[in-house]
């Protein structure tokens, strides 16, 4: 357990008495409560519990958490050739690298009407 993860895990005891002693195994098998304990500590997993209780949450995976900041990061550097040093540089397919400038360029375009 990491000094991190014994620091919440200590702040939650201090709120529930009840919590000292309880490790993932103690958690129930359904849902992913016990998952987040045993990968990210019970401190994670309790304060997850108290503050989110009865709540579904989605996670998203990594590469969507970044995907924003990718696509920016091609507006920003694209200079009007070096289309396949930035689909390297991302880890996107040259057509996707495309299609993201597309759109920029839609976004940019006025109606003309």
């Amino acid at each position: 357990m990491s000094g991190q993860e014994r620091m919440a895990t200590e702040e939650q005891t201090k709120k529930n008495p009840w919590h000292e002693g309880l490790t993932p195994e103690a958690l129930p098998e359904a849902g992913h409560l016990r998952l987040v304990a045993e990968r990210c500590g019970m401190g994670v997993a309790l304060s997850l519990a108290e503050e989110l209780a009865g709540m579904q949450i989605y996670i998203a995976s990594p590469d969507n958490l970044v995907a924003a900041l990718k696509k920016q990061y091609i507006r920003d550097k694209f200079n009007g050739t070096n289309h396949e040093a930035l689909a390297l540089e991302t880890g996107y397919s040259l057509r996707w690298v495309y299609e993201i400038l597309r759109e920029e360029e839609d976004v940019k375009q006025d109606p003309l009407f």
